[in-house]
Formats: C-alpha cells, structure tokens, sequence
C-alpha cells in the first residue's frame, strides 16, 4: 500500500510540475495587463500544491522508516528495528533514495518561499518566469526519481529484518548534517533561476543586486555550517587522524561554498561601480554555484569516483544527471552570450580604486582554485588514477595564501584610488606581529624545514595580519558581517597552519601494562576489555595519559565495534581537550604475542579550524536579519 500510494505521490507531481513549466509562459505570454499577475499566481499555487505532496510523500516514508515496513526494498537495505528510533529517522537521508526525495521537498521548499516573498522586488511576468524555470528544475529531479531512483520500490517477498543503517553514519552528526548540506546546495537554485531570467531577458538593475545577494546568502550559511560540520565529522568518525581529506566529495562540497563567496565579493564590486560587464560576472557566478552543486551531485551519486562519502555506482543514475547537468550548462552559455552580444559588455580595467583590483584577484584566485579542485577530482576518469593529497597542497595551498595577502591588504584601501604611503601607516604593527610570528617560528629549534612547513609558517604570520588589520576595520566600519567572515577565515587558516606545523603522531603496539609516548605524555594501556548489545560486539582500550610529572591528566577509550547485520568493523575513536590540544586515540587490531595496535595523535589548535567556520557561519546569520525585510511580503 505504501509502495503504490508513494509512486502515485511521485507521478502526480511529475505531472504538476510540468504543468508549472508551461501554464505561466502560456499566460504571460497574454497582452493584457493581469496576465503577469495571473501568471505569477498560478505558479505560487502550483509550487504550494508541489510542496505539499513532496511533504506527504516524505512523511509516508519517514513512517515507513520508523515503523520498519520492510515491505519497501529502501527500508530493507538501510534499516533495522533493532536500532535505536533516531538511526532509523536518520535512515531517511542515509540512503540515495530517500536523500533525494528530501533534496526534491528541499527544492520545493525554496521555490514555494522565493514565490511567496518579496512582493514588488521584481515584476510579476519576470518573476513567474522565474518559477517556470524552477518548475523545470523540480521536474527534472522528480524524473529522476521516478526513473532511477524510486523511494517507494516495493519487494515482492517482504524479510523479516533489514540490513541495518551503514554503520558509519551511526552518529547523532548525522541529524543536522546532510540536511544543511543539502539545504546549502540546493538553495543555490534560486540564485540559478534569477541569474538565468535576466540574462534571457537582457535586463539587470543595481536594484535587482540585493535580492540576489539575499538569496546567495541563505545557501551559503548552510553551506559553511556543513561543511565545517563535516570536516568535524570526518574528524572524530572515520578515524584517520585528520580533518581534510581531498576526498572527491569533500572536493566537491567545496565548488558550490568556493563559487558563491566569490559571487557575493562580485556584488560587493557591481554595487560600488555599476556595468555590464560586471552584471554579467554577477549573474554568471551566482548560475555557476547550482550548477557546480549538480557537478557534486553526480561525483556522489554515480560512484564515477571512489569516496567514502559517495553512493554506490549506478550507471544509469550518473547518465541522468550527467544529460540533466549538460541541459543546464548549455542553456546558461546560450544565455551568456545572448547577455553578453545584447549589450556588448566590456570590463574596466583603469581608473579604479586598489581595492576593486584586490577584489577582483580575489576572485581570479577562487575561480582558478575551483577549476584546479575539479581537474583533480575528476583526474581519475582522464588518467585512470587518483591524484595524490601533495597534488591538492602543493597547488592549492599557496593560492590560498595569496588570497590571504589579498585579504590583509583589503583594509587598507578605499574604492577610491588612494596614496599608499599613507594607507599603510597605520597598520605597520599587524605587520610586524605578522613577522614577528614568522620569526619565532623559523627560529624554533624543533622547525624542520620542508616546502610544506615553509606554507604553514607563512600561513600562520599572513592569519595574524588578516586578524588585525580586518579587526582595526570592525572597529571603524560598518561592514560588519563582511569583516567577521574575513575573521572567521582567519582564524580558520591559523588553525589549520599550527596544528600541520605542531602536530605529532604516534604508532605503537603495547601490552596491557606497558606505555609508549607521544608529545609531552605518556601513554598507558591499563587493558582492553569486550562486550556485546544487540547490535554489534565491541573491544574497547582503557588508555591513562600521564604528563610529565606522573600524573594522570585524562583518560581515553577507543574502540572498534563489528556489526552483527551487516558484518562490518568500525573504529571508534576517542578525543580528550588538553588545553588547545586535542589528544586523539584509535584502537588497531591485536599481534599474535597479544600487543595491540595504539595510534595517538597529538592535535594543537585543531579547534580554531572549526571555530572559523563557525564564525563565518555566524557572518552569513547576521547578514540574514539585517536583510529580512527583502523577504518580507
């Protein structure tokens, strides 16, 4: 019953959303005044009709999940009834099935909310262009579903239990986290659909730059939260040590967040000198973050690369999104160049300010940094091989820190030009507490010069003198929410920089009794003991670390546990806050003498890396309610 109900929730809104593809055009196509308006109104219903069977559709499999009707194949492969009720709610999303029907009722959340909101921020036949355009958006992703990827699948012969959640995703993270992922990706849809109207158009006002920055903004503060959330994730989940992979999905998260803080600095550069030349970068960055989301939709959902984070390889799945994405790409060219040929667009180079050629290297930088990042994602399809990590620190790295450069010398400039022995007058003491801090670091009889401790040193002093000269410019400016993010990228970079440069690791087998070491401290294995609950069997390590002067400062407990259903073993890892150090242990297996396999890692300042994301996050919040009033009807 569910199964039948499901699909005919699917069908139905395939048809209804072709239906709002074609209905507005045909209306506002009408030469009389209330057609826009009629147009403008029938594509509000339509999206409100949509979102409210998207919702009964994913409220049906969500029960579906918590009740364990493994009647449904989705409930079968990725639940159990013997787990606890937040892993099956979790299971909706855990699942390539069920994480698309919440990206679709995403999608459908978006556009309801862009049709209702701001009423006379753009004109109505404009507007309901727009929706049309969005229609076909939800369209495709409903046939998607429907052809590939159908939530409601049913099995002709119904098991008694399922397999279970995959156990990596067996984390309380996973409640928040790819929910804002997606809600970071998928409300770059309607940044998408704007960009696009205007070009087809050939019209884009200064007045139309704040709705679209309102709209950039939104996705982007769910983008930075996931995927700083998932870099913690990651960090205490898969029990690798680290906290940055260049995982082909973590790259491809990265595009769509890249993009869109170079589009929202493109707005920052039309609204102080506007051209058309600068209106269509604008348009086309804020086309090119969806349309990078899409990239990352299909590396996750076709398994054309290896990820731990991906879904598993489905030809079919990849050829749908790989058509739908070339569809895409090829009506934002034909836009591009219609734009473009309409009004003959040139770019001004000369008498401008140092800060708009600041801006603008900036941009250059983060665009050359997304077209490196998918050369390298997608190398393994050219050269039949996966890029090393070196490949992503050697090249990306030292743009980074040039983008850092730019961003310290930002606040010294006006869009004006300006003379610059007087502008750098009064930062000379960032400057040298930047130098400063290089120094002591060089200097230090435990460096040990390689290219890549050279990145990190330079990485540290270039943080200190983004953090005091954007600092100095919150104090006497009011572009608050921009200066926080600059800061929040600070302190992000100066955490990343210590903890590469001061970080330890140590790999040892010990018997229980016997100590190995790492940094400052002793480690000891007081034993390792077993259990066992319904769901898997656990070994868990008893591990006291001891400072220098004997004492027992804290205790760790990694573990592994194998997963009855599913057979599977998973590490997990277990962290103590030493002061700015993060001491972090993973249980390895046992040798044949009975020694066991510790890894201690010693993790300095590994906290500021999360706390800058969370800053930035804040500066997206905070520029959010100072623009409520766009969304306002």
């Amino acid at each position: 019953m569910i199964s039948d109900f499901g699909y005919s929730l699917l069908l139905t809104a395939l048809v209804v959303s072709f239906i709002g593809i074609i209905i507005p055009l045909y209306i506002g196509a009408r030469q009389n005044d209330i057609a826009p308006r009629m147009a403008l109104r029938f594509a509000q219903i339509n999206l409100g009709f949509l979102l409210g069977v998207m919702l009964v559709a994913i409220g049906l499999l969500l029960y579906a999940f918590l009740i364990s009707d493994f009647s449904l194949k989705v409930v079968t492969l990725n639940s159990n009834a013997l787990e606890p009720l937040m892993y099956r709610f979790v299971a909706l999303w855990g699942n390539h099935e069920g994480s698309m029907l919440l990206w679709v009722l995403t999608l459908c959340l978006y556009g309801f909310t862009f049709a209702v909101t701001g009423r006379d921020a753009l004109p109505d036949k404009l507007k309901s262009t727009m929706l049309s355009l969005f229609h076909a958006l939800i369209f495709g992703f409903i046939l998607f579903l429907v052809m590939t990827s159908n939530p409601f699948e049913g099995l002709s012969q119904v098991p008694h239990k399922g397999l279970g959640l995959n156990p990596i995703l067996q984390d309380a993270s996973m409640t928040f986290h790819p929910p804002s992922l997606y809600f970071g990706y998928i409300g770059f849809s309607v940044p998408f659909v704007m960009a696009l109207a205007f070009m087809m158009v050939g019209k884009f006002e200064k007045d139309n730059i704040f709705l679209l920055k309102t709209w950039t903004y939104i996705p982007w503060a769910f983008l930075t939260f996931g995927v700083t959330a998932g870099s913690l994730w990651a960090y205490y989940e898969l029990g690798w040590g680290g906290w940055w992979a260049w995982d082909p999905v973590e790259n491809a998260s990265l595009l769509p967040w890249i993009t869109s803080t170079a589009a929202l600095h493109s707005f920052r550069l039309y609204a102080q000198s506007v051209s058309k030349g600068r209106a269509l970068i604008v348009l086309l960055m804020s086309a090119a973050s969806w349309l990078l989301s899409l990239l990352g939709t299909y590396i996750t959902r076709s398994g054309i690369v290896a990820s731990v984070h991906g879904f598993a390889q489905d030809d079919q799945r990849g050829l749908f999104l790989l058509v739908f994405l070339g569809v895409l790409v090829i009506l934002t060219l034909v836009s591009v160049i219609s734009f473009f040929l309409k009004h003959r667009c040139k770019i001004q180079l000369m008498n401008q300010g140092v800060r708009h050629y600041l801006s603008k290297v900036n941009i250059v930088f983060m665009v050359a940094i997304v077209g490196l990042l998918i050369l390298g994602t997608l190398a393994p399809l050219m050269i039949d091989a996966a890029l090393s990590v070196d490949f992503y620190n050697q090249i990306l790295v030292p743009m980074g820190l040039l983008i850092l450069v730019a961003m310290a010398c930002v606040p010294f400039f006006k869009w004006a030009p300006v003379i610059l022995g007087k502008v750098f007058r009064p930062y000379v003491f960032h400057f040298n507490m930047g130098l400063l801090a290089l120094l002591l670091v060089l200097y230090q009889d435990s460096f040990l010069p390689s290219w890549w401790a050279v990145f990190a040193s330079l990485g540290i002093a270039l943080s200190i003198v983004v953090l005091g000269t954007t600092f100095k410019e919150w104090r006497k400016s009011k572009l608050h929410v921009m200066t926080l993010a600059h800061i929040g990228f600070a302190v992000m970079t100066l955490g990343m920089s210590l903890n590469v440069l001061y970080k330890q690791e140590s790999h040892f087998w010990i018997a229980p009794g016997t100590s190995g070491f790492v940094g400052d401290y002793e480690i000891l294995l007081k034993g390792v003991n077993q259990d066992e609950n319904k769901l898997y069997v656990r070994e868990f390590a008893s591990l006291d670390v001891i400072n220098f002067k004997g004492d027992i400062v804290v205790s760790l407990f990694p573990e592994t546990r194998l997963y009855k259903t599913q057979q599977v073993l998973v590490s997990k890892t277990s962290i103590a806050q030493r002061y700015w150090v993060h001491l972090y242990a993973i249980l390895g297996p046992q040798a044949t003498d009975g020694k066991r396999s510790i890894q201690i890692y010693y993790h300095p300042f590994v906290n500021l890396i999360w706390g800058g994301g969370f800053l930035m996050l804040l500066a997206g919040l905070l520029s959010l309610f100072r623009k409520r009033r766009s969304l306002r009807n």
